[in-house]
Parts: C-alpha cells; sequence; structure tokens
C-alpha cells in the first residue's frame, strides 16, 4: 500500500473546491444509509393483492384499511406498498391499526427505525416486540413520535 500525501497547494485547492478532507473513508453517508434502508423496507414490502389474499380480504377491503390508517403503507411510482412488520402470520399484527394510526405522518425509514429501536419505557424492548408480546398497546402510543 502506498502512502500518498497531498502538498499543502493540493490541500488548499481541494479545500477551496468545498472538499471535507476531515471526512473519513470509513464515515457514512446519511442519505445513503436512508436509501438504502428505503429500497429494504421496498423490497420486503406487500402489494394490495398479495396482502388481501393473505389475510383472506378483498384487495378493496385492504384499501379500505390504508384510507383509514389501519395499515400503514406507501406509495412508490403509482404502486402501493404494505411494509411486512404489520402481518403475523395470515392476521394482522394485535393492536397496529391504534399504532399506524399514530405514526401515519411519518415516512417508512422513520416508521421502520422507530417500530425497530429498543425503548426503555418499554421495558427495552421494541414496540414491535412489545405488540407481538401483546402487552399494553397504550405503552407504545405514549411513545410514539409525535407530529
Amino acid at each position: 500500500m502506498i502512502d500518498a500525501k497531498l502538498t499543502d497547494a493540493e490541500d488548499a485547492m481541494l479545500e477551496d473546491a468545498g472538499v471535507d478532507l476531515d471526512e473519513g473513508l470509513n464515515d457514512t453517508d446519511p442519505m445513503l444509509d436512508y436509501d438504502t434502508e428505503f429500497a429494504d423496507i421496498q423490497a420486503n414490502s406487500l402489494t394490495l393483492e398479495t396482502l388481501a389474499r393473505t389475510l383472506g380480504m378483498t384487495p378493496e377491503r385492504v384499501r379500505q384499511m390504508i384510507c383509514e390508517r389501519a395499515l400503514y403503507a406507501f406509495r412508490v411510482d403509482g404502486k402501493v406498498y404494505v411494509p411486512i412488520h404489520q402481518i403475523v402470520g395470515q392476521t394482522l399484527l394485535p393492536d397496529i391499526a391504534q399504532v399506524n394510526q399514530a405514526i401515519a405522518h411519518l415516512d417508512p425509514v422513520s416508521v421502520q427505525r422507530w417500530l425497530t429501536t429498543a425503548d426503555p419505557d418499554l421495558a427495552d424492548m421494541t414496540p414491535l416486540d412489545w405488540l407481538r408480546a401483546e402487552r399494553e398497546v397504550s405503552a407504545v402510543l405514549q411513545v410514539a413520535p409525535e407530529r
């Protein structure tokens, strides 16, 4: 490996151009992280039709639940995506409708991050794990991000 150092003139030219020379190669890029998480959420979401088949209901009923904010969904290029975290087997996660109404204002990445981050007010459980354990939904609603 070659240890190439820039000259003072090269450093100055790059700094004048707006390059942050203190930024390390191992630093994370928040926008890239967000885009990667969004792509993962989208790839692991269900379409209206697939969700309707899974839950044994019509696509129209799924659309109605989305309109009521009982299901969290997002749209990309005209296509509706429903994140899979709301489903357990062939049913909806208990009390997810109440939680979805409280977080409907959030983007999919913020929803995913919040649902999968342990919270000390939930006995260090994530909101998703709390709901899966069928604990009192009011505790999750109390720690839900505000508008």
